[in-house]
């Protein structure tokens, strides 16, 4: 269970990366880009606790998986208005 755990930390954040800030990531649109890291952030929890049948993934070690296997913060990539 850990290494699947460790393989998708690892590998969840280029996809939020590629698509979601590199597409979305333009001035003007910070708050719907933090509403997407929650959301993934969610999503995320949600999915874990459904590998067992029991509700064994609390949020304390949620948080501690997130500081191990953080996921990129949302940023602006490109300003399309100002300078």
């Amino acid at each position: 269970m850990a290494d699947d755990t460790a393989a998708a930390g690892t590998l969840g954040g280029a996809p939020v990366r590629q698509y979601a800030f590199n597409y979305f990531g333009v001035s003007g649109n910070f708050a719907s880009l933090m509403l997407f890291a929650h959301e993934v952030k969610q999503y995320w929890l949600k999915w874990l606790r459904r590998r067992s049948n029991r509700h064994s993934l609390t949020s304390a070690k949620f948080t501690a998986l997130l500081e191990r296997y953080p996921l990129p913060r949302p940023r602006i990539m490109v300003r399309i208005w100002g300078s």
